[in-house]
């Protein structure tokens, strides 16, 4: 139940950015041309719709809340806008967007913490060098011709 950022002279709203994208692509992939979403949205509505109000709406800039709830119907998205039948459905609504907006805030953090974890696995990454085989024949972690382990002290024989 997002809050409409301005209401409209006509009694319209400003369509929520989101489903203004969710919307528009979806009658893309569905190849509906704005004619042919108008006479589905006029049947549906059972008045007459011209092309220019969807296109309004579907460019963000006016709508009515019957418009968009139609329009969502017919191109199968999410119904943007919901008005509660009494004070129990409001109750419930709003306690049902509260648990959303939480759960969406914690994903986002989780997704933050998890980019921030990407960054420093790539910069440990960068900092690693690379293992040097070697050309002479030598062992991986043994020195050659060096004083170690199995070599005699000096002045002992």
């Amino acid at each position: 139940m997002e809050m409409a950022s301005e209401r409209k002279r006509n009694g319209g709203i400003e369509a929520p950015a989101w489903w203004v994208q969710m919307a528009k692509a979806e009658r893309l992939r569905a190849g509906k041309r704005v004619e042919d979403l108008a006479a589905d949205v006029s049947a549906l509505l059972k008045s007459p719709v011209d092309q220019s109000r969807i296109s309004k709406c579907l460019n963000g800039t006016t709508s009515t809340i019957p418009l968009m709830e139609a329009i969502s119907i017919v191109i199968g998205v999410p119904v943007p806008v919901f008005i509660a039948a009494d004070a129990s459905e409001a109750r419930e609504l709003a306690g049902v967007q509260a648990g959303a907006r939480r759960r969406a805030d914690l994903l986002a953090r989780a997704d933050q913490r998890a980019a921030e974890d990407r960054e420093v696995a790539e910069e440990l990454a960068e900092r690693q060098t690379r293992r040097v085989e070697s050309k002479d024949g030598g062992k991986a972690g043994r020195t050659v011709g060096g004083v170690g382990r199995g070599r005699g002290v000096a002045g002992k024989s």
